[in-house]
């Protein structure tokens, strides 16, 4: 049938409760407003729904053009040089330089075969946990407290049977090696419940957790361009983009869809990553990274993590800021506590703490357009602590050589 009113004439006689009800009545239940506002209208004749001329048109004309037969590709050679054909454009100017596959029992070099098996439970329930590493001059900064993040991710997820931390580390390192570069690239990588089959529970999978280890370009080179400038957000309610449970908050699991949202949410109104409001006008997290708003009290406050993720980023920044004498003298102490509406309003200085970076939030749309934070410019506390951030990539007891060949 080429429109609702066919679909429902060869559907059993309506329930009851909807033969009593006048067409008009239907069309001002919520139902019928969902309809109506999808462009459906009711039928004169027989007060089912059918839709606009417009619609049926467009059908009629996606009807006539036949949608093309995908072809079965049966050799290795071919299924490989359609997958290259395929690659956008980041992976194909050598973005995507290095992938460990615990599948693969080794790391790949072209970007056209780092991919995840449909039957990983990552991939068809979100039942997976990851984080991050960056690279400064062949050094993996951070890496021991991120994968001691990840193993606890995993324990949370009760993804079961997980790899020692230290068989972990030398993966990772590995994959960097492999890149053959030592600046300007991003290290992630996943722990996955397993793969198998397509059931909700992992318990049948076979092999146990899978790894997978990506590097590409990217990294502390982009985070300081940006900072330079800084970057601008806005708040989003959770009445338009709902928080996490408090167990998905506290993890970092693949359950990204609501920071998407919230993400997109922001671009919307010329934000970066956003930043969460609960029902109460609590601050609570961005996307991908904890927020900090420095007062002119010199109190830098910032959310506590109990229904957030705890940034890796932010807490070592609060142990390099412990004892701080700030030179400017803006910044005297630092607490984590509700941040209100209120401290957003008054802050000085807006600081974005996520992926081993702090970056400068110098405007902020908290509802009634764009506004500057202090004078729209990267402030002095924020030099300040991107100073002790840059000099924390150096410090020995925080990184790792990578054993490149």
């Amino acid at each position: 049938p080429r429109d609702l009113e066919g679909v429902l004439r060869g559907m059993a006689p309506r329930p009851a409760c909807f033969r009593r009800l006048p067409v008009w009545s239907l069309l001002r239940s919520p139902l019928g407003q969902r309809c109506f506002s999808a462009g459906r209208v009711p039928s004169d004749s027989m007060g089912y729904w059918r839709l606009p001329p417009h619609h049926l048109e467009h059908r009629r004309e996606a009807a006539s053009t036949p949608a093309p037969v995908p072809p079965v590709l049966r050799s290795p050679e071919e299924v490989l040089a359609a997958l290259r054909a395929g690659l956008p454009a980041a992976s194909g100017g050598k973005g995507w330089l290095a992938f460990y596959s615990s599948i693969a029992q080794g790391i790949i070099t072209d970007p056209a075969l780092m991919a995840v098996p449909m039957d990983d439970h990552m991939v068809h329930r979100g039942h997976a946990v990851f984080d991050t590493a960056n690279v400064i001059d062949g050094n993996c900064y951070g890496l021991d407290f991120h994968l001691d993040r990840l193993l606890k991710s995993a324990t949370q997820a009760r993804i079961e049977g997980l790899p020692a931390k230290e068989d972990l580390k030398t993966l990772v390192l590995h994959t960097i090696a492999a890149s053959e570069r030592r600046n300007d690239i991003f290290v992630r990588y996943w722990l996955s419940a397993g793969r198998g089959d397509f059931m909700v529970s992992p318990r049948q999978c076979e092999g146990g957790p899978q790894f997978y280890c990506m590097v590409h370009e990217g990294g502390a080179r982009d985070k300081k361009l940006t900072a330079r400038v800084g970057i601008k957000e806005a708040l989003v309610p959770t009445s338009q983009v709902p928080h996490k449970p408090t167990m998905l908050a506290n993890a970092k699991t693949n359950n990204y869809l609501l920071n998407a949202l919230l993400a997109m949410a922001a671009e919307d109104k010329g934000g970066h990553l956003g930043i969460g409001i609960d029902a109460d006008g609590h601050v609570l997290e961005q996307a991908t990274a904890c927020i900090g708003f420095l007062g002119p009290d010199g109190v830098l406050r910032a959310p506590r993590f109990d229904n957030i993720l705890e940034s890796t980023t932010l807490r070592r920044a609060l142990e390099l800021l412990d004892g701080f004498d700030s030179p400017s003298g803006t910044f005297s102490s630092f607490e984590l506590c509700d941040v209100t509406l209120r401290h957003v309003e008054e802050a000085t200085e807006v600081i974005s703490f996520g992926g081993g970076a702090v970056l400068p939030v110098v405007g902020i749309d908290a509802g009634e357009g764009m506004r500057n934070v202090g004078t729209g410019e990267p402030g002095p506390f924020f030099k300040e602590i991107d100073e002790l951030v840059t000099k924390d990539y150096y410090e020995h007891a925080h990184i790792d050589p990578i054993p490149y060949a």
